[in-house]
């Protein structure tokens, strides 16, 4: 749009026909300045067809909102909720992989289900995480996604030491998933590894009850097995971000109607690497 407007710069002229000509042209050139070129979807390509055809709920964070940019059931609009040190606020919203991401521990949005995401059989979940501000040795829990009936689980498990020095839990990025009643240990996936401040990790997990299985940055899956199959009823809204913890962000929240495949996780991977 620079180019536009240097190209039509516009001198004065004497004659009064000009000058409204002239006048005209400031108003269509300064018009056209203002508008803003639509950023193009980058997964608008070919080879992400198959992929994307499998979506049931996108949610990008690009209109700086919780709103889905799609969704496959008829009951989309989330409930948005703040932070848990002051409800009242909205969550915000930073410069993302792509676009804006929800800054975590801000809010969260909680989702119906209906045909968005089926928990009780079998789907996938993907979303690109970047710590900012984690802290060592000791640190919050940071929740990425769960459910309002708290079976399923995707999150940081802070550190934690005594005063001495003793290790007294470890951290851990984890997959967690219950598949009954309360006496039942939740089924656990997890990496150990220490994330860093200021780096994207995309968190891509599986589910085809009873088996779960996740990748982290296209690595290869882990997987587990529950004892026994999730009942349709036990999980409850999906709830995206975290009300509370240490500042990170969370983007290009993906739900699927299929698990993914390596592959697909490496194509993921691999747009727009840093």
């Amino acid at each position: 749009m620079r180019q536009i407007f240097q190209s039509c710069t516009l001198r004065p002229g004497n004659s009064p026909w000009l000058k409204a000509k002239n006048a005209v042209l400031l108003l269509l050139v300064l018009c056209l300045s203002c508008i803003a070129e639509p950023e193009e979807d980058v997964y608008n390509q070919p080879r992400f067809q198959s992929l994307m055809d499998a979506v049931t709920l996108r949610i990008s964070f690009d209109n700086k909102s919780m709103l889905p940019d799609m969704a496959a059931g008829p009951k989309y609009v989330p409930t948005a909720l703040g932070p848990y040190n002051k409800n009242t606020d909205p969550p915000a919203f930073e410069k993302g992989r792509v676009g804006s991401a929800l800054v975590l521990g801000t809010g969260a949005g909680m989702y119906p289900n209906a045909s968005n995401i089926d928990f009780a059989g079998r789907g996938a979940i993907v979303f690109w995480v970047k710590p900012l501000e984690w802290t060592r040795p000791n640190g919050s829990n940071i929740v990425f996604s769960m459910t309002a009936g708290s079976h399923f689980y995707l999150q940081r498990q802070g550190p934690m030491q005594s005063p001495e020095g003793k290790l007294l839990r470890g951290e851990g990025i984890q997959f967690l998933v219950k598949a009954s009643g309360e006496q039942k240990q939740f089924t656990a996936l997890m990496d150990y590894s220490n994330w860093q401040n200021g780096h994207w990790y995309l968190v891509v997990a599986n589910w085809a009850w009873p088996k779960m299985e996740w990748g982290i940055n296209a690595g290869p899956f882990a997987a587990n097995s529950l004892n026994d199959t999730p009942k349709k009823d036990l999980f409850g809204s999906l709830i995206i971000g975290s009300q509370g913890g240490e500042k990170g962000l969370l983007d290009e929240v993906m739900v699927f109607n299929r698990p993914l495949n390596r592959d697909e996780a490496k194509l993921l991977f691999e747009l727009r690497r840093e």
